[in-house]
């Protein structure tokens, strides 16, 4: 690749920054997305996988860069940290997913259900456990729902993302 920016590359992106707005949107919003067991269905770690399964680390890093803003933005934590959290995701998968794993979607998937365990765990460890006093057994049931059931949702961002991707780069 040249190092300029062609059209393609311009739309390819700016469809990825409407998945994410949209999917952080939803995601964030009370109401739009049934709570089943009390869970609440996660979106932006798929998406941000799906992108860094298809594009180099820096490129991935700036988008799990943006998604932690918008997730900043809408959380009531220690500023910064899913800005942090989410760009060493984009880099870090997307440089698991071109050295080590084939890119598929089952890969999507553990990267993004890897990605919701770890980020609930520090949840739990640095909040709940202290101030609302929730059972570590109550947490891990809730975590565990909370993967199982934004799986398919998952599935259906890896799609939409390999979708973009392919239709705009044929040739890779």
């Amino acid at each position: 690749m040249s190092g300029h920016i062609t059209k393609n590359d311009a739309l390819k992106w700016a469809v990825y920054g409407v998945f994410l707005f949209f999917l952080y949107v939803i995601q964030t919003s009370y109401g739009l997305v049934p709570r089943p067991f009390g869970a609440t269905i996660h979106f932006l770690p798929f998406l941000v996988a799906a992108v860094a399964m298809h594009e180099a680390s820096f490129s991935a890093a700036v988008f799990g860069f943006f998604a932690g803003i918008l997730m900043d933005a809408g959380s009531a934590g220690l500023d910064g940290i899913y800005m942090a959290y989410y760009t060493l995701l984009g880099a870090g998968f997307a440089g698991l997913s071109h050295r080590f794993f084939r890119r598929v979607g089952p890969v999507c998937l553990l990267l993004g259900g890897a990605s919701m365990l770890v980020e609930n765990f520090f949840a739990y460890a640095f909040y709940h456990a202290s101030a609302s006093g929730v059972p570590l057994g109550r947490a891990l049931t809730l975590t565990g729902t909370q993967i199982v059931c934004s799986l398919p949702f998952g599935a259906l961002i890896y799609l939409a993302v390999s979708r973009v991707s392919r239709s705009l780069f044929p040739e890779e």
